[in-house]
């Protein structure tokens, strides 16, 4: 079977994305694979609970998983976490991903890519990256991809992708109309690229705490002023350091 065909359905995968959503862009895949799925926020607030539900329905009707973490916390909430600095949460939430990944013998984790636009898809995908590494000091082959959610999808010879044809087409489209709000990330694409950018599903594979090296970013995004803004120096910075110190550090619990 060739390997960088995204629909192969013989890997044991993860999905970890940070909000309500994003998994319309791998819909397909969601199908094929039927990963186990994790979700870190489910909104802003009460008002976002919908998404989240929707969510799960999209879930379940594709066959995958819900993971343990499905909408744990709100936007604000890891904002605030961010803010205040609490690195114990989150190298605990590091530790509770490389136990699934072990657990379950997962060979292929794919989630948000850090795009130096929102916090809470940058610490999703530090998330993802420190347990992968710490998994990894137990199963080196664990592989790990990441869906461009607003930047570039130009190709490499290392993405998994395919193209989402006939019925899965329809029913990508259907859950994609399915949620309340627009998703802001699929209104991206279609302003950008029309709608057939949407068949087309890729995952990259990831360079792992590449977002720590820039120099650029600077999060403006709060949501009009509904949750906090996190700054990329005196905020996240520390705490990727510290998620990354601990998964080099730390040897995982699970056999």
């Amino acid at each position: 079977m060739d390997e960088s065909s995204l629909s192969r359905s013989d890997r044991r995968a993860v999905l970890v994305i940070a909000h309500p959503g994003h998994e319309l862009l791998v819909h397909g895949w969601l199908e094929t694979a039927r990963p186990i799925v994790f979700v870190l926020a489910s909104g802003n607030g009460p008002e976002d609970d919908d998404a989240i539900v929707n969510t799960a329905k999209i879930v379940k009707r594709a066959g995958a998983k819900r993971g343990g973490i499905f909408g744990r916390y709100t936007d604000r909430g890891l904002h605030q976490a961010m803010m205040l600095g609490e690195k114990d949460r989150f190298n605990s939430l590091v530790q509770e991903l490389a136990d699934v990944f072990l657990n379950e013998s997962i060979e292929l984790v794919a989630g948000d890519a850090a795009e130096g636009i929102d916090p809470s898809h940058d610490l999703c995908r530090l998330l993802i990256d420190a347990a992968v590494a710490l998994a990894a000091q137990i199963k080196p082959t664990l592989r790990n991809f990441e869906i461009p959610l607003f930047g570039t999808r130009t190709g490499l010879a290392s993405d998994l992708r395919q193209r989402v044809e006939g019925e899965a087409w329809c029913r990508k489209f259907a859950s994609c109309r399915s949620y309340a709000e627009p998703i802001e990330e699929i209104q991206h694409w279609l302003g950008t690229d029309g709608i057939e950018v949407l068949r087309e599903e890729r995952l990259r594979l990831a360079v792992p705490w590449s977002i720590q090296n820039r120099n650029d970013v600077r999060y403006t995004r709060s949501n009009r002023g509904r949750i906090p803004t996190v700054q990329f120096q005196n905020h996240f910075l520390p705490v990727a350091g510290s998620m990354q110190r601990f998964a080099k550090g730390r040897h995982s619990t699970a056999a």
